[in-house]
């Protein structure tokens, strides 16, 4: 009775188009008894692929190498050319001697030749440079405080006054007993180029650069403010005659 349901069934399913394959109750077995002597039912099941996943990994492994060698040449290359082009960097500086000198020794090389040509062709010779350094003290007649700044380093506008006699200080203290030249350029505008001219004998000789206008503001030098520069100048003469104990006319002006 039971076979010819079976049969009965597997007919009317195969007569609507339907194909059914029987498995063994056997082979079902076999299957659950070789995955279950491999550990616990619910989380090990037999290795399928072993094949396909060491293809994989000789892959990954594969890329990682070269990966590697390929930074590792660009890192090479990279030093080669720093090298190449850097290689003052790694190298020991020239030793610095009197047939070759260098840096600030050079510098000092090339001043004291201008300044025995100087006094070779002229004993009185006035050499003046921006050497503010001990150093120069014996190649340097007068120093200038060199060029006016219009705007602090952090873009602010600084007095001219403020900031030339800051750099007086400097010059006096690393060449004691030397002339400085005042300087006086560039100008922003004609109440600092005033302001700046009536200090300039206590920093040291004064120097005139304008005698028509400023050149940054446009504004017209007068008469009255070239009056007023002749009266310092002349003050100043007069006091520096009576400290050194000579003729006002030998004092050297800077114009």
């Amino acid at each position: 009775m039971v076979r010819r349901a079976n049969s009965s069934v597997l007919a009317e399913a195969n007569s609507d188009g339907l194909i059914t394959t029987a498995q063994p109750a056997a082979s079902a077995g076999a299957h659950f008894q070789a995955t279950n002597s491999k550990g616990e039912f619910q989380a090990v099941s037999a290795p399928t692929t072993p094949t396909g996943s060491c293809r994989v990994n000789a892959k990954v492994s594969g890329l990682s190498i070269g990966t590697s060698i390929i930074l590792l040449a660009t890192y090479a290359l990279g030093l080669i050319f720093t090298l190449r082009t850097h290689s003052h960097i790694f190298s020991t500086p020239p030793s610095q001697t009197p047939e070759d000198p260098a840096g600030i020794s050079a510098l000092h090389a090339i001043i004291r030749t201008i300044h025995e040509a100087a006094k070779a062709a002229k004993p009185d010779a006035l050499v003046v440079t921006h050497t503010v350094h001990p150093s120069f003290s014996g190649v340097t007649d007068m120093v200038r405080l060199n060029d006016v700044l219009e705007d602090s380093v952090h873009g602010d506008p600084v007095p001219v006054g403020d900031q030339l006699r800051y750099r007086h200080d400097i010059a006096a203290a690393a060449l004691p007993g030397h002339p400085i030249d005042t300087d006086q350029w560039p100008m922003p505008n004609r109440d600092e180029w005033l302001a700046y001219s009536r200090i300039q004998p206590e920093l040291g000789v004064p120097a005139l650069y304008y005698v028509e206008s400023i050149d940054n503001s446009r504004e017209a030098v007068t008469d009255a403010d070239l009056d007023e520069i002749a009266g310092l100048w002349s003050a100043y003469r007069a006091a520096r005659a009576g400290r050194v104990g000579e003729p006002a006319e030998k004092e050297p002006s800077s114009v």
